[in-house]
């Protein structure tokens, strides 16, 4: 979800990654899980990356739930 949350906000693989701290292969290798679960493609894999209507979707369930993640951490 934090990587999904990441690279929506960036729009860029590269710079998702250098946030991230782990390699372009393993953020994408994670969006692909991503998408072969829910089913859907969430980007539109062009410079800048944009989100499917799918993945504008998940980015707002997924920000609610980081934010859910925040508040419990910080109880």
């Amino acid at each position: 979800m934090k990587y999904f949350v990441v690279l929506a906000e960036e729009r860029s693989f590269t710079k998702a990654a250098e946030k991230l701290h782990v390699t372009q292969q393993t953020l994408s290798a994670h969006v692909a899980g991503l998408e072969k679960e829910s089913g859907a493609k969430l980007f539109i894999r062009h410079v800048p990356l944009e989100l499917t209507d799918a993945g504008r979707v998940f980015y707002r369930y997924a920000r609610i739930i980081r934010r859910n993640e925040w508040r419990l951490k910080e109880s």
